[in-house]
């Protein structure tokens, strides 16, 4: 014999609502979460769409200001201006043996996971470096463009004025490697 469930207010102990049913058999749960008829149509924390961008060539300054580190760089136009931004990146660094490379990741002109301190422009400070090394920094950030309009996401890099410092290989081009950036537009 096969069980059956059947409810229109499902409550907790003192009473609230944890979830209704409406006469279609829609379940909605207290809160943003809501789902008709599996567990694929949920709304809140959905997924809506993946922008990704790959560099596995070299890229090298001598800049001593941030700029962009081409191929890095990435537009996503969020459906809705509640919409959250997940960003994530991983950048593969070298640098002098006595210098740093700061990185840093941008919504259009906007350094975004900032600190508060004077470095708060810096993402990462990654070095000294030995001739064979390279160092890697990553991001993981829920940023809140507030917008339905096209949104630029980009690594940028800066290192000492008048010293090379660059991306995807070590010091003397021996070893090779890769980085990336990868925004994920999440449903209110």
């Amino acid at each position: 014999m096969a069980s059956i469930l059947r409810f229109d207010n499902w409550q907790n102990s003192d009473g609230t609502s944890i979830a209704t049913t409406d006469a279609s058999g829609n379940i909605s749960f207290a809160g943003d979460a809501t789902f008709t008829g599996d567990v694929t149509g949920f709304s809140a924390g959905k997924i809506l769409q993946v922008v990704t961008a790959h560099k596995n060539d070299v890229f090298t300054t001598t800049s001593g200001t941030f700029v962009d580190i081409p191929g890095l760089s990435v537009t996503i136009t969020p459906t809705s201006a509640t919409s959250k931004v997940l960003v994530l990146g991983n950048v593969s660094t070298f640098g002098s043996p006595s210098s740093g490379v700061r990185l840093r990741v941008l919504r259009d002109s906007t350094p975004i996971s900032v600190g508060s301190s004077g470095s708060s422009l810096q993402v990462s400070d990654a070095g000294p470096y030995n001739l064979n090394s390279t160092n890697s920094a990553a991001m993981a950030y829920l940023d809140s463009p507030s917008t339905t309009s096209a949104t630029v996401y980009k690594w940028q890099i800066e290192g000492v004025p008048g010293q090379t410092v660059g991306v995807n290989r070590d010091n003397n081009s021996y070893y090779s490697s890769a980085s990336n950036i990868v925004v994920m537009e999440v449903s209110a």
